[in-house]
C-alpha cells in the first residue's frame, strides 16, 4: 500500500516568479536566471523536509523519483503583519502576493528536484484546494498522493459536482466522449 506523504516546512514561502534568459559568457549556451533571490534555498528546504518525510515511511522509497499520477495538496502560511488585525473572515486568508500559482509552481519544481517525482507534471490535482492564510508559524504544508482508482473516481465526483454548479469544464469518463 502506497502512504501519502505529508510534511511541514517552516519559513517563508516563495514563489516561482518569472525567469530571465541570459547566455552564458563562456559557452554562449542559455541560462534561467530566477527573479526572487530566496527562490534556490527555499526549493532546498522544502527537498529537505521531504525526503525526511519519506524516510519515517514504512517504505521510504515509494516516494522517490514517483512515475504516475499524484495529487498534490498545499497550505501556505504567512505571518500576519502587525498592524492588521483579524476582523472578519476574509482576513485569516492571505489575499496579498505572492501569487498562489507562482508558490504552487515552487513546491512542484522542488518535488522534482529533491527525486519525489520524476516531473512536476506528474501532480496532476490539487486537492484540497490550495490556500494561503496567516497564522504565527510561516511555512508551507503539503500532503502527496497516489492516484489510484478510488481517489480517482472520488475526485471526479468532486468535479462534476462542482461543474454542475458553474455549467463549466464538462469532464467524461467515457471515451465516447
Amino acid at each position: 500500500m502506497n502512504e501519502p506523504l505529508h510534511f511541514w516546512v517552516p519559513g517563508n514561502p516563495r514563489s516561482q516568479g518569472s525567469g530571465r534568459v541570459l547566455k552564458n559568457r563562456n559557452t554562449g549556451e542559455p541560462i534561467m536566471v530566477m527573479t526572487t533571490p530566496q527562490l534556490r534555498a527555499w526549493r532546498k528546504e522544502i527537498g529537505i523536509e521531504a525526503k525526511r518525510a519519506a524516510a519515517r515511511l514504512k517504505n521510504p522509497l515509494q516516494w522517490h523519483d514517483v512515475d504516475e499520477p499524484v495529487v498534490l495538496g498545499v497550505c501556505f502560511v504567512f505571518r500576519k503583519l502587525k498592524a492588521r488585525r483579524v476582523r472578519k473572515l476574509g482576513d485569516v486568508f492571505c489575499h496579498v502576493k505572492p501569487d498562489l500559482d507562482k508558490l504552487i509552481r515552487a513546491v512542484g519544481d522542488a518535488l522534482e528536484q529533491a527525486h519525489v517525482v520524476v516531473n512536476d507534471s506528474r501532480i496532476c490535482a490539487l486537492f484540497p484546494p490550495p490556500m494561503k492564510v496567516y497564522r504565527q508559524e510561516p511555512g508551507v504544508a503539503i500532503h502527496l498522493s497516489r492516484l489510484d482508482e478510488r481517489r480517482s473516481a472520488w475526485l471526479l465526483k468532486q468535479h462534476e459536482r462542482v461543474r454542475g454548479e458553474s455549467g463549466v469544464c464538462a469532464l467524461s469518463t467515457t471515451s465516447d466522449g
